[in-house]
């Protein structure tokens, strides 16, 4: 899976033969940062019987985040969160794609 910059948002996808997921993440510096603005993108339902939970995605971003941050020593705080409603669950895969997102931000950065 690769990272892409585009505008404030890193996105990612991860598409493995039925399962399909987007997520895009912009960050704010600080480390009191306000709780993370999420949008859900509406793609054309077609696997999924019902829309994912946007409660359920934050909390599994914020962890995946938190992970990365703890495991790399940063400290990247969430602003914005985009998916699609209608990709394939479970939620929990957005927790590793948003650790991704933030080694890749990190790797960057060092590099």
């Amino acid at each position: 899976m690769k990272v892409i910059k585009d505008g404030q948002f890193y996105k990612i996808w991860r598409i493995t033969g039925l399962h399909h997921n987007f997520l895009g993440l912009s960050f704010v510096q600080g480390s009191e940062a306000p709780l993370p603005r999420i949008e859900s993108l509406l793609s054309e339902k077609c696997c999924s019987p019902e829309p994912l939970d946007s409660n359920e995605v934050t909390k599994e971003v914020l962890r995946g985040v938190q992970e990365a941050n703890d495991l790399l020593m940063t400290s990247y705080r969430v602003e914005s969160i985009l998916f699609d409603a209608n990709d394939t669950p479970p939620e929990s895969t957005y927790a590793v794609l948003a650790y991704l997102i933030v080694k890749s931000v990190y790797d960057e950065v060092i590099n």
